[in-house]
């Protein structure tokens, strides 16, 4: 299986259209050859370099860090669940709420929403890894559930991934 984007390369820039001051716009993804079993699909927008022990100050309506914080810094901007097996992309113009049967997301919202990249100030380019999983199953999650459930949700169900990382900042 593999993701391509045609708005950034593996490594490269996100544009800034698609950081949560400049328009907030979800970066066009397509993914192919996913295995034959796959039932459904999730993806992830993980910032990378977040910085899990600085204390970061609040701004617009979301204040961090979050509640939940995994070790090494990852820090969920979108987890998207149950996309269905027949998707092979999505991009500004989803309505993640219309496609998708549960949605997660750690950043100050929960549901249907694209959390584009906004490094704190201060903190440097961060990579986000924008991961697709092909799974056996379809997920059981609350839209209260963090990264680690859903980690924990997909465990042994998974038959393939693919990621491109996007820097920004």
């Amino acid at each position: 299986m593999d993701i391509r984007s045609n708005v950034f390369d593996n490594g490269g820039n996100l544009p800034a259209k698609c950081g949560a001051m400049n328009g907030n716009q979800f970066p066009p993804i397509v993914w192919r050859l996913p295995p034959e079993k796959t039932a459904t699909f999730a993806l992830t927008v993980i910032d990378k370099n977040y910085a899990e022990n600085k204390n970061i100050p609040e701004w617009g309506n979301v204040t961090l860090p979050p509640k939940q914080k995994l070790k090494g810094g990852e820090y969920a901007h979108l987890i998207l669940a149950n996309i269905p097996a027949t998707e092979r992309s999505l991009d500004k113009a989803t309505d993640f709420g219309t496609i998708l049967t549960g949605t997660l997301a750690e950043f100050g919202q929960k549901g249907d929403v694209y959390a584009g990249p906004n490094p704190p100030p201060g903190t440097g380019v961060h990579e986000y890894e924008f991961k697709v999983y092909a799974l056996d199953t379809t997920l059981k999650l609350k839209s209260s559930d963090t990264l680690k459930e859903f980690k924990e949700a997909i465990s042994g169900h998974v038959l393939a991934t693919a990621s491109i990382v996007g820097r920004f900042g």
